[in-house]
């Protein structure tokens, strides 16, 4: 639970040294228990955070590191979001897939409607789909979540 605190008050833009403690709590975690799923989880979200902010380089071989967490976290709790948008923002941004990474961020959206990542990125794309109103009501709902 303090992981996942800490990661949230880092992930846009807090202090480095608390993403970085959200880290060691994930990785204490999973000492216990490595199958544990909220950690697993986090860790993923750790890396692809720290990577986006530069903090891991590089950044291909870091983001590599959240889809291996991220498809460990589908094998063992197939009804998680989280990995959905790892795999939708590695379509978008790395695969220049937009249809692949939609589906993935309904995929997420259709197994936690309350995930507000998936909403935010899911704006992103019905953005560049031309979408604007639904894209404004997916990023409102994004904040209105967070």
């Amino acid at each position: 639970a303090r992981g996942h605190y800490l990661f949230l008050r880092t992930a846009h833009g807090g202090p480095a040294e608390e993403l970085e403690q959200s880290r060691a709590c994930f990785e204490r975690a999973l000492a216990v228990d490595p199958d544990f799923v909220p950690a697993l989880a986090g860790l993923s979200n750790y890396y692809a955070v720290a990577a986006r902010r530069g903090l891991l380089t590089p950044f291909h071989d870091q983001f590599a590191r959240v889809i291996a967490l991220s498809e460990q976290v589908l094998a063992r709790d197939p009804p998680s979001a989280v990995p959905h948008v790892h795999f939708g923002v590695r379509a978008l941004y790395l695969d220049d897939d937009l249809p692949r990474a939609g589906h993935e961020f309904r995929a997420a959206l259709a197994k936690d409607p309350s995930y507000a990542e998936g909403h935010r990125f899911l704006g992103i794309v019905l953005g560049l789909e031309g979408r604007h109103d639904a894209a404004r009501d997916a990023m409102e709902q994004a904040v209105a979540l967070e």
